[in-house]
């Protein structure tokens, strides 16, 4: 009687036009199909500036070849730097000043010398002012750059005593320049012991002294 009906129903939806779908299986659930990846934004290149075209620069004229902050023009003694020391400071000269310290070339000479306690690594009293005002000239020059303080010894002794007594006597003296305002990576102490004696085939014999001394040099200035 069911398949009867069944049938019947059947026939009456086919008349209408409309056919049941006919019974399937459970199907799989198709699996799931990615979204379409969305079109890129487009962006707007930047506008590219026009090439700017260097325009080369003149020479640079060298109107100082001292190098000591006065223009040749201005300058009296335009291949010699000046030395600052309260001496017509302003000519571009290096003028003597006190206690003759002056600048000759790359060294800063001066009159007399620089006397330590015999053997001894110790600047003598009566020197000690000569040392500063030699500090205090090269603390007023920076333009003139670094620094070395050399001393040297007569030839008596040996040679490593001799080196070693003049690295203290070069360190001693550096020492006095940091104190008066020298800053310390602007000035160097190096002993050179009885390398360079100073040959005097017309003093009286025995007379070591002029060996003994301390130079004071600027080697930045040997290149200018």
């Amino acid at each position: 009687m069911n398949g009867y009906r069944t049938a019947i129903l059947w026939l009456s939806l086919s008349a209408c036009g409309t056919t049941p779908a006919p019974e399937s299986p459970a199907s799989t659930p198709s699996p799931a199909v990615p979204p379409l990846s969305q079109p890129a934004e487009t962006v707007e290149p930047a506008p590219v500036e026009p090439s700017r075209v260097e325009v080369p620069k003149p020479d640079v004229v060298d109107d100082d070849r001292d190098r000591d902050g006065i223009a040749d023009a201005d300058d009296v003694c335009p291949a010699e730097p000046e030395l600052i020391n309260e001496r017509d400071d302003h000519d571009g000269c290096p003028d003597e000043g006190t206690f003759g310290i002056k600048l000759v070339g790359p060294t800063l000479i001066k009159d007399g010398k620089i006397e330590f306690e015999t053997g001894k690594v110790v600047v003598r009293a009566e020197s000690m002012a000569l040392v500063e005002e030699l500090g205090r000239i090269v603390r007023l020059n920076p333009h003139l750059g670094k620094v070395v303080i050399e001393a040297h010894t007569d030839p008596r002794g040996s040679s490593a005593y001799n080196m070693a007594l003049s690295q203290g006597r070069a360190d001693a003296v550096r020492e006095v320049f940091l104190r008066v305002g020298v800053p310390a990576d602007r000035v160097k102490a190096v002993g050179m012991g009885d390398e360079r004696p100073i040959v005097c085939n017309t003093c009286p014999p025995g007379d070591f002294a002029r060996s003994r001394r301390i130079e004071i040099r600027f080697p930045e200035l040997d290149v200018r």
